[in-house]
């Protein structure tokens, strides 16, 4: 289900304290597709405050802890890429497939990178980060994935 006109705070779905809205323009039509929430700074505040009360047990998880935590969202992640590239799409008025395919498969890089740096450990992730070698091999892994895996 689709939540646009609320934000999803301290581990469920919340009306804003002060409703506003404004429209999704995709900017390749100008077409008006849906409206989305705003929201104000009491709903910042609401926000804030569930991370600080989060933090409080997640900033003491151990290494596995964050690994399994993290790979739970990966999995999320891989099963809404469609839906990730397709708003991607909407907001951005980037053709379909380029969206779902790069646009969203570069968030999926960005959560499989930071669960190998947590798998490896910083120091190896450290020289890994300054090989310009590495990042041609990870960007062509990706596009390997991505043609094993068409949107």
């Amino acid at each position: 289900m689709v939540h646009r006109l609320q934000f999803y705070i301290d581990g469920a779905w919340q009306d804003p304290v002060t409703p506003k809205t404004t429209p999704v323009i995709n900017p390749a039509t100008e077409e008006a597709l849906y409206d989305i929430a705003l929201g104000s700074r009491a709903d910042v505040d609401k926000a804030v405050a569930a991370a600080r009360r989060a933090f409080e047990t997640t900033s003491r998880w151990t290494r596995e802890e964050r690994v399994e935590a993290l790979a739970k969202v990966i999995e999320a992640y891989k099963k809404r890429m469609k839906e990730i590239g397709a708003a991607i799409s909407d907001e951005m008025g980037a053709p379909l497939g380029f969206a779902e395919r790069f646009q969203a498969g570069a968030g999926l890089g960005h959560l499989t990178t930071a669960l190998e740096v947590l798998l490896q450990g910083r120091s190896r992730a450290r020289r890994r980060l300054h090989d310009g070698a590495e990042a041609l091999r990870v960007h062509a892994l990706l596009g390997a994935h991505l043609r094993r895996n068409p949107a």
